[in-house]
C-alpha cells in the first residue's frame, strides 16, 4: 500500500537524466571476525566490520528479520574487534581490533562517533565484550595486545575503568561472553591461552569472577559464538574450533551445559545476537572448513533455520551469468572463490536481492565454462569449463527450477574459456573457441536445443581463449572481441553463415566479457583496468563514467533486460576475488539529506532514512527518533518542499499532494515506518520531501513537535 502511495506521488515529478554511471548494489557479503549485536532501542540486529581475507570492512548493516540494509559504508574499518549494545544509553560500543587501535566508537543508529576517554585499555584483538545491564556497564575481558592479557575492564559511557577482581580467568584470546539477564551475570566460555585450548566456564557478577566449571559440556574451543536466548532463559553457544572445527550447539542454564541441535556445517569466527522482538538468536557469517560464509541463520530455541534471500554469492572470478528474460532474473553459476575453491552454486539476481537456488541436480563445480540464454526455449545453456579433474564437454540447461544434463551424440571437445551467446535471428546458440587438450581452438559450433553442429566457415577470428561475445539485436549480428591467445584487439561479427572482421583496433587486449545494452543499442565491455567501452557496429568508443568498476580480471558482464541495465559481478584484483555487483546506466545514486530545522520545546524529533531509497528496496523505511514515549506522529511525504511559518516552527513540505504516514513511537521514542520502493525505472532521479510531526506536549507549535526536513532521491 505504501509502495503504491510513494509511486503515485512520484509520477507527478519529472525524472532527471544523469550521466552514465556504474552504481554499486551493496549486499552483505561473506565475512568473519565481525561484530554483531541487538539494538534494543531500534529493534534491529547491527553488524559491523569483519574481513573476507583481504583487508578489513568498515560497513554497517542492520537486520530487521527480513532484509539486511546497509546503514553506513565508511565506518572505522576493522576486524577481530569487540562489540556490545549499551541498552541504557541506546548505543552500540566498539573497541579495538585489527585495523583499529585502542580507540572506542559508538553507533547511535545513524552515525559513528569516536569517544575520547582519559583512560583506555591498550590496543588489543581477540578479546570479548558484553553489556552488564544490572550494573549499567560494558564488560571487556582478555585479548592480546602487547601480550595475551587477563584484564577486566568496564565502560560506563564516558570512561574505561580497569577492575581488580580477587579471582580471574587466565589470559586468553578467542573466548566468547554473553550477559545472562535472568541471573544478572556475564558468562564466559573457552578461548585459547598460548598453545592451550580452554573449556572452562566463568561468571562475572559485577565485582568478581567465579569459575563455574573447569570442564564438562562443550569441548575446549576458541573462536565460537555465544548469545543469551531470553525465550528459553539460557546462554546459547555454537561452533568454534578445538582439535577440529565444531558445528554443535549448547545451552547453559546457570548450572550445566546441555547439548542441542547442531548447525548444518562447522564454523568459527562467526557472531550471534538475540533479537528480542522476534525471540530468535541470529547468526551470521564465519568460516567453515573451506570458505567464509554469507548466510543468515536463526535459532528458535529448538532448531536452526537458514533464512532465504538474506545474503549473496561469495566473492569469485571467472564464473558465468545469463539474463533469464522469461523470469526477469540474472542467473549466476560457478567460478572460483577468493580461496581458490571451485564453486558449483546457482544464484539469481532480481534487481534488488540475490536468491540462492538449490536444485536437485546441478553441474559439478567449475570455472571458465560458457553460458547463454535461449529465449525461444526459455533455457540457460551451459557448456564445458574446467572442473577438479580437468576440462569437460558437458551440456547443461537451467529451466528456472533445476539443471538438466543433455546428452547429444556430437558436441564440441572438452574445453574451457569458450565464448558463447544466443543468435536470436537464427534461433541458435553459438560457441566459439576455447582451450582443449590440443590447445586453443578457432572452431564455431551451433546448438539448436537438441544437437551440436560444427559450422564450416571460410574465415574465422583465429584461436581465442576467453573472448567476449554478445548478440547485437538491432543489427542481428553476433559480435566477438578479444581473447588471450592472440592478444587481439580486432572485432568480428557472425551473420549466421560466416565470420567477418569489422575493426582492427578497439579496447586494450584482454580476456573479455561483452553485454549488449538493448535500451541503448550498444555492445559494452569493461577492460582489465576498469575502463568502459561501447561498440556501435562500426567502432569502439571509450565512455567516461562515474564510479568505474576498478581493476579486475575475470569479471563477468550481463545485460539485465528486466531492469534495462548492464550488470557486472565479481572478478579478481590479482589475489583472491571480490563480491561487488555494479549496474551501468544513466542512473542517479540513491540517497537522502536533511534540510531546514526542526522545532520543539524539548528534544527535537529526528527523521532519518533506513537505508538508501533504491528501486526494489522492500525494506526501506523512515525512522523517527527522539519522539518521546508512546507518541502519535505522522510523516508527511510531498513532491515539493515549502517554507510555511507556524508560530516559531516551519512546515518544510508542501501540503498540496502530500501523503501522510502515521505511527506511534515505542517507549524509547523510536518508530520505524516501512516505505517499500517499487522497481519502476521511471522513478529514478525523482525526489520526495519529508517531515515528521509529533504529538507532544513539548511541541513548538501547539501540541506538535517538528523534525527537520529530509529529501529522498530515488536511485538505482
Amino acid at each position: 500500500m505504501r509502495a503504491a502511495l510513494l509511486a503515485g506521488l512520484l509520477v507527478a515529478v519529472s525524472s532527471l537524466r544523469a550521466q552514465l554511471s556504474w552504481v554499486e548494489k551493496p549486499f552483505v557479503g561473506a565475512r568473519d571476525a565481525h561484530g554483531l549485536v541487538y539494538d534494543a532501542v531500534r529493534q534491529r540486529v547491527v553488524l559491523f566490520g569483519g574481513t573476507a581475507g583481504f583487508g578489513a570492512y568498515g560497513d554497517t548493516w542492520e537486520w530487521d528479520g527480513v532484509c539486511w540494509t546497509q546503514r553506513d559504508a565508511a565506518g572505522p574499518g576493522r576486524t577481530d574487534h569487540t562489540m556490545a549494545f549499551d541498552s541504557a544509553r541506546g548505543r552500540t560500543v566498539v573497541f579495538g581490533g585489527v585495523g583499529g587501535s585502542n580507540d572506542t566508537w559508538e553507533w547511535d543508529g545513524v552515525a559513528w562517533l569516536q569517544r575520547f576517554p582519559a583512560n583506555a585499555p591498550v590496543a588489543r584483538t581477540g578479546n570479548a565484550m558484553a553489556y552488564d545491564a544490572a550494573h549499567g556497564r560494558v564488560v571487556m575481558f582478555g585479548g592480546v595486545g602487547l601480550a595475551p592479557g587477563a584484564e577486566t575492564w568496564e565502560w560506563d559511557g564516558a570512561e574505561w575503568t580497569q577492575r581488580q577482581p580477587t579471582l580471574s580467568p587466565s589470559s586468553r584470546i578467542g573466548h566468547a561472553m554473553a550477559y545472562d539477564a535472568g541471573r544478572q551475570c556475564v558468562v564466559l566460555f573457552g578461548g585459547r591461552d598460548g598453545s592451550t585450548t580452554l573449556g572452562d566456564t566463568w561468571e562475572w557478577d559485577g565485582t568478581d569472577w567465579r569459575r563455574r566449571l573447569r570442564s564438562g559440556g562443550p569441548s575446549a574451543r576458541a573462536s565460537h559464538a555465544m548469545a543469551y536466548h531470553a525465550a528459553t532463559e539460557t546462554v546459547v553457544l555454537t561452533g568454534g574450533r578445538g582439535r577440529f572445527p565444531a558445528s554443535d550447539t549448547w545451552e547453559w542454564d546457570g548450572t550445566r551445559w546441555l547439548a542441542r541441535s547442531n548447525l548444518p556445517a562447522p564454523r568459527q569466527r562467526h557472531r550471534m545476537a538475540y533479537d528480542a522482538a522476534r525471540r530468535r538468536t541470529v547468526l551470521f557469517g564465519g568460516t567453515s572448513v573451506t570458505e567464509r560464509q554469507s548466510k543468515t541463520w536463526e535459532w528458535d530455541g529448538e532448531s536452526w533455520l537458514e533464512l532465504a534471500g538474506s545474503s549473496g554469492p561469495v566473492a569469485r572470478s571467472n564464473h558465468r551469468m545469463t539474463d533469464d528474460a522469461g523470469r526477469r532474473r540474472v542467473v549466476l553459476f560457478g567460478g572460483r572463490s577468493a580461496s581458490a575453491r571451485l564453486l558449483g552454486d546457482t544464484w539469481e539476481w532480481d534487481g534488488a536481492r540475490w536468491h540462492e537456488r538449490l536444485p536437485t541436480l546441478s553441474p559439478a563445480a567449475r570455472w571458465y565454462h560458457a553460458m547463454a540464454y535461449d529465449p525461444q526455449r526459455d533455457r540457460s545453456v551451459l557448456f564445458g569449463g574446467s572442473i577438479a579433474g580437468g576440462e569437460v564437454a558437458e551440456t547443461w540447461e537451467w529451466d528456472g527450477d533445476d539443471w538438466r544434463e543433455v546428452m547429444p551424440t556430437l558436441s564440441p571437445s572438452a574445453r574451457s574459456g569458450a565464448a558463447m551467446c544466443h543468435d536470436e535471428a537464427r534461433g541458435l546458440t553459438v560457441l566459439y573457441g576455447g582451450t582443449d587438450a590440443g590447445g586453443t581452438q578457432a572452431d564455431t559450433w551451433l546448438w539448436n536445443g537438441t544437437v551440436w553442429r560444427q559450422a564450416t566457415t571460410p574465415s574465422s577470428p583465429g584461436p581465442r581463449f576467453v573472448a567476449g561475445m554478445a548478440y547485437d539485436a538491432r543489427r542481428q549480428r553476433v559480435v566477438l572481441f578479444g581473447g588471450d591467445a592472440s592478444l587481439a584487439t580486432d572485432t568480428w561479427e557472425w551473420d549466421g553463415f560466416a565470420w567477418q572482421q569489422i575493426a582492427l583496433s578497439g579496447p586494450p587486449p584482454q580476456w573479455a566479457s561483452l553485454a549488449y545494452d538493448t535500451a541503448r543499442g550498444r555492445v559494452v565491455t569493461v577492460t582489465l583496468a576498469g575502463e568502459t567501452w561501447e561498440w556501435d557496429g562500426a567502432a569502439w568508443t571509450q565512455r567516461s563514467t562515474i564510479g568505474g568498476p576498478g581493476l579486475l580480471a575475470g569479471r563477468v558482464l550481463v545485460y539485465d533486460g528486466g531492469r534495462q541495465r548492464v550488470v557486472t559481478f565479481g572478478g579478481s584484483p590479482g589475489l583472491g576475488a571480490v563480491r561487488r555487483l555494479r549496474v551501468l546506466g544513466a542512473t542517479t545514486a540513491a540517497g537522502s539529506r536533511g534540510f531546514g530545522a526542526g522545532c520543539s520545546s524539548g528534544p527535537t524529533p529526528r527523521l532519518t532514512a533506513y537505508g538508501a531509497p533504491r528501486l526494489g528496496h522492500q525494506c526501506f523505511a523512515l525512522d523517527v527518533l527522539d519522539a518521546g514515549p508512546r507518541a502519535g506522529l505522522a510523516v508527511l511525504l510531498s513532491p515539493r518542499a515549502a517554507s510555511v511559518p507556524l508560530g516559531t516552527c516551519t512546515l518544510l513540505v508542501d501540503l498540496q499532494g502530500a501523503v501522510p504516514i502515521t505511527g506511534v513511537s515505542l517507549a524509547s521514542g523510536f518508530v520505524s515506518l516501512p516505505l517499500p520502493i517499487e522497481r519502476d525505472p521511471q522513478l529514478i532521479g525523482d525526489s520526495v520531501y519529508a517531515q515528521a510531526l509529533v504529538l507532544d506536549d513539548r511541541g513548538g507549535f501547539g501540541s506538535l513537535a517538528f523534525s527537520a526536513g529530509l529529501v529522498l532521491t530515488i536511485g538505482d
